[in-house]
């Protein structure tokens, strides 16, 4: 009986030590103003508020960056996309634009999801990954989260495009466009031009008249491509003459050459209806490209949307998210569930029967979705007996776009009273954002956290709270808030934080006894009246959105002023004192952090490439 009693002990005691599973709840573009929990009485999210009625609210959480890939990359690394490149420029793309991209996360950078494989979690990726695709030559390879640490994925490579909902028409030839009526005038003037030849015995062969329209068509890539000197024209003229007079040309290499000439054509007609490179915005594509290339979902490497449905799409990642929980609810093996949600991105999509249930339009559906979700997933902890034993964190990836407009309707998330919103910069309401941690029997319910925190800091937490093996990594950007969480400290680890706008750094934040002071080194060219660009502008934090103030910031202590309503003047002796602080703090870490150039920068790794496209084979 002794013998017994003490095996039992010792099992419940190995028991005990076992990790606790963790669920990541990231939404995209969502408001910190947009939920119950954080004072909005119209939109009803029950199950997003019990979390945090039921754990730990962060009311001074940031994003890493105002817009989605660097800001998933730092939360999945703990460290400023800036550091390793995933960050865009003034003239590139600011962040990753397609799915045949080269572009992508680094793989010497360590995430959350390689340090939970390497304390023997399995981990899944569900909802959007927005990272990079990894995908190789035909589209093999495409492994997206299975390269960084995820047994499994579902969910996007990409996110959601406003094209999502289409249709849109592949074969385009827009006649107000002087580009076509070049193309246009150039293809009847070649027929014309042979029918003379013809009519007058000009030309008594088909290979001569294959040579014509050689010529003409080589000719006019002159007109398409600005690039090619006049050189070029006579060599073209050259070229033609001494393979007529020579007789190089055969039948079968006539032939060739009339499908050669035919698919150049079709090739500068695709290139400059389907892509941008004409334009400052090389990087984008036209809306059909966009639909059926960039919309596909993914279940581990396999393509099985494509383009995508979205009417129940969130249903179905929700299913799979309860699915894995219940498949791996008795493992040995604690599990790590990241759901990335696809709200509150554009375009705006529910389904029926959250269609219209909000006071606030279709955004509104969108965030009542969200949390019904949530509340999916965390009902399954609790059907399998997995509460007690699962930490559950819920943010947002930045703050909402204010600009957003669909079919007349605003469809931007509320930033509460904070300046500004999605792709700002260091504009407060872009990266302002929710954060909660749940841990019954751990985290006191009902704790708020009031001291800046960041997404950064889930890595180190995480690896505190659930007492995990470290792993050898570079140095990163986020601290611990394990005791913060607990309620046994309340000062923070860190001094310092920095929003940058792309690659520039636009604000920095500096923690100082109670105080927490923030510096703009730009001032916002807002509309007037508001804190926004107008309608469906986006990632407006450079050019003439923005004028530099640098010489003389603008500084506010947001323990007093936390709306950024009142600037503290230059001429008071504090402003001196704390400017002549941060900038120091500012000027160490430039000394040892040095940022590379962008990944987004390289533009043939960058744009849209169809040899590496993936594809749904089995439509």
């Amino acid at each position: 009986m002794k013998t017994t009693l003490t095996l039992m002990l010792l099992v419940c005691s190995v028991a005990s030590k076992r990790p606790p599973n963790i669920v990541v709840f990231l939404a995209d573009d969502l408001g910190i103003g947009d939920l119950g929990c954080y004072g909005n009485n119209t939109i009803k999210t029950p199950n997003i508020d019990r979390l945090a009625h039921e754990g730990v609210k962060l009311n001074h959480n940031l994003a890493a960056a105002p817009l989605c890939t660097p800001s998933r990359a730092a939360l999945m690394t703990s460290r400023y996309a800036a550091r390793f490149g995933l960050i865009g420029e003034q003239d590139t793309p600011p962040v990753i634009v397609h799915i045949a991209s080269q572009a992508k996360l680094p793989h010497d950078e360590i995430t959350l999801a390689q340090r939970m494989k390497k304390n023997n979690y399995t981990t899944v990726c569900v909802g959007k990954w927005h990272l990079g695709s990894g995908c190789s030559m035909f589209g093999h390879n495409c492994r997206g989260p299975l390269d960084y640490g995820f047994d499994f994925f579902k969910g996007l490579l990409f996110t959601l495009v406003d094209e999502s909902r289409g249709p849109y028409s592949f074969w385009l030839f827009p006649l107000d466009d002087v580009f076509y009526q070049g193309l246009l005038g150039c293809i009847i003037g070649t027929v014309v031009m042979l029918w003379f030849l013809h009519k007058y015995r000009i030309l008594n062969n088909k290979g001569n008249i294959l040579l014509a329209v050689m010529a003409v068509l080589m000719l006019a890539l002159t007109w398409f491509i600005p690039v090619i000197q006049t050189h070029y024209i006579l060599a073209t003229v050259m070229m033609f003459w001494f393979l007529h007079k020579y007789g190089v040309f055969c039948n079968k290499g006539t032939i060739l050459l009339t499908i050669i000439a035919t698919l150049t054509l079709v090739l500068i007609w695709f290139i400059r209806t389907h892509y941008r490179f004409h334009t400052s915005k090389w990087w984008q594509v036209s809306p059909w490209m966009d639909q059926h290339m960039n919309g596909i979902l993914v279940e581990d490497e396999k393509v099985i949307m494509q383009p995508l449905v979205l009417d129940g799409l969130s249903q179905e990642l929700v299913e799979y998210s309860i699915d894995f929980i219940e498949k791996h609810a008795k493992d040995d093996a604690p599990f790590f569930l990241y759901h990335a949600f696809l709200h509150t991105h554009t375009p705006m999509f529910t389904a029926k029967e959250y269609d219209g249930v909000s006071q606030h339009g279709r955004y509104g559906d969108n965030v009542e979705e969200m949390d019904a979700g949530v509340g999916a997933i965390v009902k399954a902890l609790e059907n399998n007996g997995l509460t007690e034993n699962t930490i559950v964190y819920f943010a947002s990836d930045h703050g909402g776009w204010l600009e957003g407009v669909e079919g007349g309707e605003r469809v931007g998330g509320y930033n509460g009273m904070f300046k500004g919103g999605k792709g700002m910069g260091g504009a407060e309401g872009g990266i302002r954002v929710p954060g909660i941690f749940k841990w019954p029997g751990v985290l006191k319910a009902k704790t708020v956290v009031n001291m800046p925190t960041s997404l950064m800091d889930l890595m180190p937490t995480l690896v505190d709270m659930a007492d995990l093996t470290a792993m050898d990594s570079k140095e990163i950007d986020g601290v611990s808030l394990s005791s913060i969480l607990k309620g046994e400290d309340d000062k923070t680890q860190r001094s310092l934080l920095i929003h940058h706008c792309r690659k520039a750094i636009h604000a920095i934040r500096y923690i100082k006894d109670s105080h927490i002071y923030k510096l703009h080194f730009v001032k916002y060219n807002w509309l007037s009246g508001t804190t926004d660009f107008g309608e469906n502008d986006l990632c407006s934090c450079y050019g003439d959105h923005v004028t530099d103030i640098s010489d003389t910031p603008q500084l506010f202590d947001l323990s007093t002023d936390p709306y950024e309503d009142h600037p503290i003047n230059d001429t008071d002796p504090l402003y001196t004192i704390i400017v002549n602080e941060m900038q120091q703090e500012l000027s160490a870490w430039q000394g040892k952090v040095t940022y590379p150039p962008s990944i987004l920068s390289n533009k043939l790794g960058t744009i849209l490439n169809p040899f590496i496209q993936p594809y749904n084979l089995n439509c």
